[in-house]
């Protein structure tokens, strides 16, 4: 957590990517198509990572792949498939950064796109930035909703096609890049978490909320029992409810 003390003591300030995508894992299978990936992030300056001058994008993690349809018609056609999570300025209204959520499947769905304009990502400032794909049906050609969350709070779009989301074998999951694009992520990322379902809003609040929570260590003080005085008092505890009760709490 990088508003908690680490297990040697002081503040654990998560790791520092300078632009070298690291490899989390070859292949990712979570056997379904429903996904929440998350990761709290701190970027000091966005025009360090890559993707300039169009759009910079500091790419968090994902698995996001690039390929070329040779069966297409046109000879610099390009598909994308797998998810990625990013924060970047692309299609900002305001020059701003925000966190963007992508999915593609190919031809058989095309790359789209979900960015939360509501909450700006700030440089030199953790940030929780969080990508969800549920694949409850809703009406039509509707598969599926994707969302954009940061800080617990998201935005969302529906993602249309008459086909099933899936996402390529093979493709390498990465952290701090994205494979075939110089996405490069420069800042610091703590607590990368990716799980096969979609959390709802309360959980993913609650997720982000408890990194805050500062409820003290229970702490009891009682006064020298005398003889006879109240000897049938209760004695009640009152404290953090999420707290352990340590040897050293009593005195």
């Amino acid at each position: 957590s990088p508003y908690g003390p680490n297990p040697a003591g002081g503040a654990n300030f998560g790791a520092s990517l300078s632009g070298t995508p690291r490899l989390f894992a070859k292949d990712i299978h979570l056997g379904y198509a429903d996904f929440t990936l998350s990761a709290w992030v701190k970027i000091p300056d966005f025009t360090q990572c890559g993707g300039a001058p169009n759009a910079t994008h500091c790419a968090v993690a994902g698995k996001m792949m690039p390929q070329f349809d040779p069966n297409s018609q046109y000879p610099d056609e390009w598909y994308d498939f797998g998810y990625l999570l990013s924060v970047t300025d692309e299609d900002s209204p305001d020059g701003g950064f925000y966190a963007q959520i992508r999915i593609g499947n190919g031809p058989f769905i095309r790359l789209q796109k979900q960015t939360h304009f509501h909450t700006a990502i700030q440089p030199d400032t953790w940030h929780y930035v969080t990508g969800i794909f549920s694949s409850a049906r809703s009406t039509g050609d509707q598969i599926g909703t994707l969302h954009a969350c940061v800080d617990g709070s998201c935005s969302s779009s529906p993602v249309l096609s008459d086909d099933i989301l899936g996402y390529r074998a093979g493709t390498e999951f990465q952290v701090g890049g994205a494979l075939g694009k110089d996405w490069d992520f420069v800042g610091t990322l703590d607590e990368l978490n990716i799980c096969n379902y979609p959390l709802t809003r309360p959980q993913l609040y609650l997720r982000y909320i408890s990194y805050f929570r500062s409820d003290p260590a229970l702490v009891v003080s009682v006064l020298p029992v005398q003889k006879n005085v109240n000897p049938t008092r209760p004695i009640t505890l009152t404290g953090a409810a999420n707290k352990p009760v340590a040897p050293g709490s009593f005195r």
